[in-house]
């Protein structure tokens, strides 16, 4: 299955197979595209781990690897709220395509 990757270094789009290890084992990339969005959508890790039936940690941990998999930042964390970066705006756009 091909997923849809956005480089945000070069602003080209990407075709990949991929998926991302963690310690529990593979992770399929679109289950993580959608704990990203619901943490968009929510604005809290809490929320978007209720939602998706997880521990607020392995959310926590998905953004992460998502992150380091993307070599970009998504978020941006604050005590109070979780906000999209340019860059988490222009992700999860193409990925809802």
């Amino acid at each position: 299955m091909a997923y849809r990757k956005v480089d945000p270094w070069k602003g080209k789009d990407l075709y990949f197979l991929t998926v991302l290890e963690n310690g529990d084992g593979c992770v399929d990339i679109a289950k993580n595209m959608k704990v990203v969005m619901r943490v968009a959508e929510t604005g809290s890790f809490t929320a978007a781990a209720k939602l998706s039936d997880i521990a607020t940690g392995q959310v926590s941990r998905i953004i992460s690897e998502m992150e380091l998999h993307l070599r970009t930042r998504l978020l941006i964390r604050t005590t109070r709220k979780v906000v999209l970066t340019e860059a988490g705006q222009r992700y999860l756009r193409a990925a809802d395509q």
